[in-house]
């Protein structure tokens, strides 16, 4: 799990869910972002059941998703392992 804190430079926010996506050791089986409000109600959740093996534009995905709220808005990135 991670969380992305208040992104307000996208480019920062998708080098550190990259930085955070090749961190893990295994193979990644699905993801999922919950987008939080600055109260730290739930906004808005995206899943990702297959997940392609480029985890770069995967990275890209996630930070749009991250900080793509007009709110000020924080996102907790689930990452699930695939089993072996």
């Amino acid at each position: 799990m991670m969380s992305t804190g208040f992104p307000t430079d996208l480019e920062a926010c998708r080098r550190d869910v990259a930085n955070f996506l090749h961190w893990m050791r295994w193979r990644i089986a699905s993801v999922e972002v919950r987008r939080l409000t600055a109260d730290g109600m739930l906004h808005a959740v995206r899943k990702w059941e297959v997940v392609t093996e480029d985890l770069e534009s995967l990275a890209e995905e996630i930070a749009k998703f991250a900080a793509g709220s007009d709110l000020e808005t924080g996102a907790i990135v689930l990452v699930r392992r695939e089993a072996e």
